[in-house]
């Protein structure tokens, strides 16, 4: 992961994100901030949500085609509605720009439009709502590269304004607000649904569409489905964006389930004479602690003496773990942020009795934040000794190392398990201890600081009430303390079966998928979303190989294909009954799918699951020839199997007429990945022990 030759990037400090007031991540001002933008985005959007009311509160049975004559009176002139196609966009991209500003973030800006744009389906025609979606879509991506200051974006604001008095001074005609300037209490209301309806007003008065209806062709709205769509839209969003959010994590990720997904643990080596200093100088300030031997000890970042506080700083933001970081989170992208507050020296001696320490030796993971969705944050252990004693392993990753004097192993603190273990037999230093540094990061795009800000504060706040409960439980003397100890263990064992097993984020894809389908009344919707993924994970891992998380590729592709098979057998089944075939043709296609099934079970026995799974092309398994049955007898036995089993669903004409779609693209993928295999359609690259073949 160790990236050598990449732009080189800005040295960051610790001491610049977080100070030691209270051991927390966050100045009370930069807390304040971010509550600040946090308060806004809520704000708006709650402000949005009410759906009796659109955009800016204007009522549902507003008419657009009554709006659109009003307004077209006061631009018949050709040069001033080309005139407000300039000034109105401009407006937009200043308001947009202003926001970005505001929140240093681009994220709220696109997620206010797309409430603007959903709530336009009630009132404006399709053809120019197509209008207002490509123009919103092209002026927030102006002003994401714009970058403008506060300052700027108000002045661009206000030449806006300007320029649109301008255009109706030049052209002599009135302003379409001077005909509700006397409007008295009901001028505030009026002016809203103005700005309201400005952009699909402008689109209206110049294209053909408003000639149309003027001559008596009626408009295209929004169907009823597509409304259905929208009232829902404002929770559909959210959601969507949650599930997309905990799959699209780093650059190499996709932003659901069904696409391929790479290794996420990262490993360096910090080999210059200076970082060596550094971690020479640390190690001996903690080692003159005389920390004890039977129990763990802890140093904040915050405890270390000013000399060694400038060391720890210049390894946090050392060219050797940045660029290793941007290897996985492209620089321009992704900001990479290091976490003082959670930053430690840690000292370990050997276990002597079960406390909250044992955790450690237990498969875990570190935090609880492992749905929060597009930003991560990273714990990097740092090797301060020639010891090879402890080992720490990845099981989902598959990788172990036992962290010597300048090795750098970086994880997800919130997604990834992990957990060591101690060969007695293994070489220690001298003192017989174990030093590592801690370093944490938050990882997030650059259109999202709030939200990566935000995992910063959550991340910082849970590792120190843990670290509280950690310290209370180490070494339990009395009931509570032993209480606590065993809740820790407990919870974490939990957790782990769960990442281990499933995935919270398969789960949340799953329970989403049930929440649309319930909402809209169609299970149809849940079956496609749920019936197909694993293909697309076999066919995207069997192309793409490189840097595969094998562990997490295995889980999911078991847990979407039992869900899968689950529902295809279940539909079957219910179906069966009522079945219009002859007993005859049914009792064939029983047999069909049993002995298909069969099939491909005896050849995952025979093949075990590592090389079911592309053991072999992903560098996992040594090649090796399979001769047992049904190899060497039926070509391609798995899938072979399972085409067979399909076939005599097939013969269910009472499943097959009501799931007509359902059995031939199950058939159309599984005959997809077939051929994949067959013509060894890959990208090419071939793992070290295939290439030793």
């Amino acid at each position: 992961a160790h990236v050598v030759g990449r732009r080189q990037p800005r040295t960051h400090h610790c001491g610049s994100i977080f100070p030691p007031r209270l051991r927390a991540s966050l100045t009370m001002m930069q807390l304040k901030s971010s509550l600040a933008w946090l308060l806004t985005s809520a704000g708006a959007v709650a402000a949005l949500a009410a759906q009796n009311y659109s955009f800016t509160a204007v009522p549902k049975d507003v008419s657009f085609e009554g709006f659109s004559g009003q307004f077209r009176e006061y631009h018949s002139q050709k040069s001033n509605v080309y005139g407000h196609l300039v000034t109105v966009p401009l407006g937009i991209f200043a308001f947009a720009s202003l926001v970005n500003a505001a929140t240093r973030s681009t994220s709220v800006t696109a997620y206010l439009a797309a409430l603007y744009v959903a709530s336009l389906m009630d009132h404006v025609p399709l053809e120019i709502l197509a209008l207002c979606v490509g123009t919103m879509a092209l002026l927030l991506a102006a002003a994401r590269m714009a970058k403008l200051s506060l300052t700027t974006s108000v002045g661009c604001l206000l030449l806006a304004y300007a320029g649109q008095e301008l255009v109706h001074y030049t052209a002599f005609e009135e302003t379409y607000a001077q005909s509700y300037s006397n409007a008295g209490s009901e001028w505030a209301s009026l002016f809203l649904e103005h700005c309201y309806f400005l952009l699909p007003l402008c689109f209206d008065a110049v294209t053909p569409f408003s000639q149309q209806n003027i001559h008596g062709t009626e408009y295209t709205y929004a169907s009823a489905s597509m409304l259905a769509v929208r009232d829902h839209f404002y929770w559909l969003l959210p959601l969507c964006l949650l599930v997309a959010g905990n799959y699209f994590i780093d650059s190499d990720a996709g932003f659901a389930p069904a696409f391929v997904e790479k290794r996420r643990m990262l490993h360096c080596n910090m080999g210059a004479p200076e970082e060596r200093q550094a971690l020479a100088s640390i190690r001996a300030w903690a080692m003159s602690h005389n920390p004890p031997k039977d129990i763990s000890s802890h140093w904040w970042y915050t405890d270390l003496d000013k000399e060694n506080k400038s060391a720890f700083d210049s390894l946090v933001g050392c060219d050797t773990i940045m660029n290793m970081f941007y290897a996985k989170f492209q620089p321009e992208q992704y900001v990479v942020e290091p976490l003082p507050g959670m930053n430690e020296v840690y000292v370990t001696g050997p276990v002597k009795k079960r406390s909250s320490d044992t955790v450690f030796y237990t498969e875990h993971i570190d935090g609880p934040w492992g749905l929060y969705p597009f930003a991560s944050v990273y714990r990097c252990i740092v090797g301060m000794d020639d010891n090879d004693a402890v080992t720490t392993h990845f099981p989902v990753s598959e990788f172990k190392l036992a962290a010597k004097t300048g090795d750098v192993l970086a994880f997800d603190f919130n997604r990834e398990v992990h957990y060591i273990t101690r060969d007695e037999q293994g070489r220690t230093e001298q003192d017989g201890y174990r030093v590592v540094l801690k370093f944490h990061y938050c990882m997030y795009p650059k259109s999202m600081t709030i939200l990566g800000k935000f995992l910063g504060l959550l991340n910082v706040g849970y590792n120190m009430l843990f670290r509280a409960l950690f310290l209370a439980t180490i070494s339990p003397d009395s009931v509570v303390s032993k209480i606590g100890a065993f809740f820790v263990v407990f919870v974490t064992e939990l957790v782990n079966a769960m990442w281990l097993y499933v995935g919270p984020h398969n789960a949340l894809y799953v329970v989403a998928c049930a929440l649309i389908a319930r909402t809209f009344n169609s299970y149809d919707i849940f079956l496609a979303l749920t019936s197909f993924v694993h293909y697309c994970r076999y066919i995207g891992t069997y192309y793409s190989r490189r840097d595969i998380n094998y562990g997490n590729f295995k889980r999911d592709v078991l847990f979407f294909k039992t869900i899968a098979v689950t529902q295809l057998v279940g539909l079957y089944v219910l179906n069966f009954f009522n079945a219009d075939a002859p007993a005859m043709c049914m009792s064939v296609s029983v047999s069909m799918i049993i002995v298909g099934y069969m099939i491909s079970a005896l050849a995952t026995k025979a093949l075990g699951m590592n090389y079911t799974y592309f053991g072999i092309e992903l560098g996992k398994c040594e090649p090796k020839w399979v001769s047992d049955f049904p190899y060497g007898v039926i070509p391609h036995p798995m899938i072979t199997g399972q085409l067979f089993a399909m076939t005599g669903m097939l013969l269910n004409s009472n499943f097959t007429q009501k799931y007509v779609w359902l059995v031939p693209i199950h058939m159309l993928m599984y005959t997809v990945h077939m051929c994949q295999e067959i013509f060894d359609v890959h990208a090419g690259h071939y793992p070290a022990k295939v290439k030793e073949e």
